[in-house]
């Protein structure tokens, strides 16, 4: 008994002190990051509507995956992409989805992933979550 409470103790005494530090402990999963969206009109209407949170629950190897309550419509003369580098973010039709990639992928094996932009800052906050994380899209600035 005497043990952990002592451990507790040490462990309240390690976040206080790193508080006070003014360095308080990450554990928020929140992150940031802003997005440069395609010319495809797809692209655009989904930058129009930002900026905007989506909860990623799900990491699925190299990217990270979060479901959209919106059904967004495809330009019937749009092709999915085939290729996407690390930090693109696309729009998979089938589940409503945006995902993320985290790591260049140069065959992915999809037909229905639509490229909505790329990850201008951030992407390295991204990389580190693994679930359960809420990440704010923003178009930045020009200039």
């Amino acid at each position: 008994m005497n043990r952990r409470l002592g451990a507790l103790t040490a462990t309240l005494l390690i976040l206080l002190s790193a508080v006070a530090c003014g360095h308080p402990p990450a554990a928020s999963n929140d992150v940031a990051v802003g997005l440069e969206a395609t010319s495809s009109a797809l692209s655009q209407a989904f930058a129009a509507e930002l900026p905007a949170t989506f909860s990623f629950t799900d990491r699925m190897g190299t990217a990270l995956v979060a479901t959209t309550e919106t059904q967004m419509t495809i330009d019937p003369n749009g092709a999915p992409a085939t290729e996407f580098r690390a930090g693109d973010v696309g729009y998979r039709v089938s589940g409503r989805a945006l995902v993320v990639f985290l790591s260049d992928s140069p065959s992915a094996h999809t037909d229905d992933v639509y490229l909505l932009g790329h990850v201008v800052s951030g992407l390295g906050d991204i990389a580190e979550c693994v679930r359960d994380c809420r990440i704010a899209f923003t178009v930045p600035s020009a200039g």
